[in-house]
């Protein structure tokens, strides 16, 4: 799970710093890129797709190393 949270949260950082990020379809053939500038509403809610999914998976993560703890 931690790996997931952090190869996820690359892709939200990499959108921000690069401007552009991929549709996350899942046939390969719709998949695209998505520039901020070119369509801003779809770059944002993928990002922040792409971030929310890193969240809980970061969220997960911890969860399970505190209940495998005996806490």
């Amino acid at each position: 799970m931690a790996a997931i949270s952090v190869g996820v949260g690359w892709f939200a950082i990499s959108a921000l710093r690069n401007s552009k990020t991929v549709l996350p379809l899942h046939q390969p053939s719709h998949q695209r890129s998505v520039e901020r500038t070119k369509e801003p509403a779809l770059f944002w809610f993928v990002t922040g797709l792409y971030a929310t999914a890193s969240l809980a998976a970061g969220a997960s993560a911890l969860w399970l190393a505190r209940q495998g703890s005996g806490d």
